[in-house]
C-alpha cells in the first residue's frame, strides 16, 4: 500500500525556496514543507493544512502558482511506514508550487 501525500515548494517575494530542517534528519538534510493526506480531504485541503501546521502560514497568505501533472511514486528504502493501522511500503507525492506573500518573519516553524 502507498500513501498519498503532498508537498509545496514555497517562493518568497524574492524568489527564495523554503527549507526546512526535520528533527528526524540529520542537521544536514532539508526537505520542502508537506504531509499525508488524510480521509476525504482533498488535495489543495492537505497542503494549506500542512502549510498551516507546520509553518503557520494561513491560506490568504498563499498563492497556489500550479499543481504537479502527475505524482511521483517511490517505495520506502528501508522500513515500512505505519500509520493509523495501515503499513505503507512507499509514498505517492504531489507537489505544489506556491507564492508566499507573508512576510518572511511571520513564518513559525513547528519545533515537534
Amino acid at each position: 500500500m502507498y500513501r498519498k501525500g503532498v508537498a509545496a515548494i514555497i517562493l518568497n517575494q524574492n524568489n527564495e525556496i523554503l527549507l526546512v530542517n526535520l528533527t528526524s534528519f540529520e542537521k544536514k538534510f532539508f526537505a520542502i514543507p508537506g504531509g499525508g493526506i488524510d480521509v476525504n480531504e482533498t488535495k489543495i485541503e492537505t497542503i494549506k493544512r500542512e502549510l498551516f501546521e507546520e509553518l503557520g502560514i494561513k491560506n490568504d497568505s498563499i498563492e497556489i502558482i500550479t499543481e504537479s501533472s502527475f505524482p511521483i511514486k517511490f517505495r520506502f528504502k528501508m522500513n515500512p511506514l505505519i500509520r493509523d493501522g495501515h503499513k505503507y511500503i512507499g509514498q505517492i507525492k504531489y507537489y505544489f508550487l506556491i507564492r508566499y506573500k507573508g512576510k518572511d518573519s511571520d513564518i513559525k516553524i513547528d519545533k515537534k
